[in-house]
């Protein structure tokens, strides 16, 4: 093929990129989150030698079980208004002091609320637990957490995606500073004492943030305008939140309550070490999420940042396979001996990578193509198969079970999910 040939298709198929997001755009908001991810991985690292060392595989595995179920709740605080004022600001700047306002009142309020359900909930799921510590656990990841997820939402719909990135970084930082204090003063290391200091870093990471939306992004006061019909859109946006949450949450719960602490600690420890390699994932779907909402209800299936997003994923995918293979000593150097099962299954999870790419793009194009309720049939679908496998596979097979468990229901849904984009653009160009 000639050479201007080359360059001539080349450039035409940069100019179809463009949509209305400046060219180059998407690299660059791609590269500024795959940073802020980096940071927040090494961040997760830290803290995650640090608790795994101080707690023990037990005590790590009850802390991830119970915060697991927190956070599933967690992501019903803001309603959906935080993913709402997302869409609606990409495609009209002038709404965004008005869906801040209501995304900032309803993640308050939503959040308070959830709390109460979350302490009824996990005394009688964690009757062993403490209240006190259900309760420290239930306001950072339920009233407190919150805000900095529909604070990254801020900056995310006004095309900031680096700032976005750079907020749950911010905050994996300051949870990695209360952990060296904790290890630093005389308190018994014990979960109980723990959730404490990581309530603390979580109320002063989200006051910074919300400072840094007023701040930055200005948005002018407005009263709360609150209505049925913008009630009636967040509530699809927050089951479709909740339904990604519970199905990344829901495992560590799981496998807590079927296998017990122990084994949630040496899974919870694989799965956090494996879910190091999934945020380069995250950031390029992120990255090319506000495109995906301009395009809005068109062909995704013939778009061209879809065809490119999709052969980057699957590329890192097998990259970060590879990669992953060659951790299992690396686990017990770092974590300690207490960790040697959990060494033992982490290369399996080289199996997620690839599940977890493509369920997650997929999910968003579902996501941004106006198929919210498609996506949240297939997720709860898909958190309904986690649970039955593990009742399946934990007792029978125990960790190995478990870290299938996580695999084939990532894999099934990612497949569900693929079918139904494919299906769905087969129907769009019959009728067209």
């Amino acid at each position: 093929m000639p050479a201007k040939l080359i360059y001539r298709t080349a450039k035409r198929r940069l100019q179809i990129l463009a949509l209305k997001i400046p060219r180059g755009q998407l690299a660059q908001n791609t590269l500024l989150s795959l940073f802020w991810q980096g940071m927040r991985v090494l961040f997760l690292l830290i803290w995650i030698v640090f608790l795994a060392r101080l707690l023990g595989a037990e005590g790590y595995g009850v802390f991830s079980g119970v915060a697991g179920l927190a956070v599933i709740l967690g992501s019903f605080s803001g309603l959906g208004l935080g993913l709402l004022m997302y869409q609606d600001t990409v495609i009209n700047p002038d709404v965004f002091a008005d869906r801040w306002g209501d995304a900032l009142w309803a993640t308050i309020l939503g959040g308070c609320s959830f709390f109460a359900v979350f302490i009824a909930i996990s005394i009688a799921v964690f009757p062993l637990i403490q209240v006190q510590t259900l309760v420290a656990i239930g306001l950072a990841e339920l009233v407190f957490f919150p805000l900095v997820t529909t604070s990254a939402y801020a900056f995310a719909s006004k095309i900031r995606i680096g700032w976005s990135s750079a907020l749950p970084s911010l905050v994996a930082f300051l949870r990695c500073i209360s952990i060296a204090i904790f290890a630093a003063t005389d308190v018994p290391k014990d979960f109980d004492n723990y959730v404490w200091f990581h309530l603390l870093a979580t109320v002063m990471s989200s006051l910074i943030i919300v400072f840094l939306v007023k701040s930055i992004l200005k948005p002018e006061f407005k009263p709360y305008t609150l209505n049925v019909a913008k009630l009636r859109k967040g509530i699809v946006f927050c089951f479709s939140w909740a339904s990604t949450s519970a199905l990344t949450s829901a495992d560590k719960t799981s496998v807590l309550k079927i296998g017990g602490g122990e084994m949630a600690g040496l899974y919870s420890s694989s799965y956090r070490i494996a879910s190091i390699f999934l945020l380069p994932i995250d950031a390029l779907v992120n990255a090319a999420v506000p495109r995906l909402f301009l395009q809005g209800s068109e062909k995704h299936g013939n778009s061209t940042i879809v065809s490119y997003v999709f052969i980057a994923l699957l590329a890192y995918s097998v990259l970060a396979g590879l990669v992953l293979l060659t951790l299992p000593e690396f686990i017990v150097w770092v974590l300690g001996p207490s960790f040697v099962m959990a060494a033992a299954v982490i290369k399996w999870f080289s199996l997620l990578i690839p599940c977890y790419a493509m369920r997650t793009f997929s999910t968003q194009i579902l996501l941004t193509s106006g198929n919210v309720r498609l996506k949240v049939i297939v997720e709860i679908s898909g958190l309904v198969l986690l649970i039955l496998l593990g009742l399946l596979l934990i007792p029978l097979y125990g960790l190995i079970g478990a870290t299938f468990m996580i695999i084939v229901t990532e894999a099934i849904v990612a497949l569900t999910c693929w079918l139904m984009i494919l299906g769905t653009q087969r129907s769009q160009t019959d009728t067209g």
